[in-house]
């Protein structure tokens, strides 16, 4: 009988050991998207800001020449009283990586009182015409 609770406790240890192994793997091999996969509202020490992230799971690299917020153009200059892209425009996005393009100096504003929302449209164009849209609420302020 010792033998076999051995035997049984071998196998359910390499079981879960091989479980853990694929665990991992797929943690760490996430699959990518393509576009705007993320919008995220926040601070620096200086400004709010927007970050998008952008995935690129194709072949071929992908340039983004032009960020607009609910149709407006972001200017690509740094100034203190309008949004500006970090890093600059163009931003080439490798083949199958990603990378957060944030929009500093935007003043968004926090969903309140409750029953308030606001929405922020993202509107990324690549060089090749392609265009990358999403949209997203921006949180209630924390109590």
């Amino acid at each position: 009988m010792n033998v076999m609770y051995r035997v049984a406790i071998l196998i359910l240890a390499v079981i879960a050991a091989i479980l853990l192994v694929v665990a991992i793997y797929v943690y760490i091999n996430k699959p990518i998207g393509y576009g705007i996969t993320g919008i995220a509202f926040g601070y620096t020490r200086y400004s709010s800001v927007i970050k998008v992230a952008v995935e690129n799971n194709k072949s071929g690299s992908i340039t983004v020449v032009a960020v607009f917020i609910n149709g407006s153009q972001i200017n690509n200059e740094p100034s203190a009283s309008f949004p500006y892209p970090y890093p600059k425009l163009p931003v080439t996005i490798q083949p199958f990586s990603w990378t957060v393009l944030q929009i500093e100096g935007f003043d968004w504003k926090w969903s309140d009182p409750p029953g308030t929302t606001y929405t922020y449209g993202i509107t990324l164009v690549a060089d090749d015409g392609t265009v990358f849209t999403k949209s997203k609420e921006t949180p209630p302020v924390p109590r």
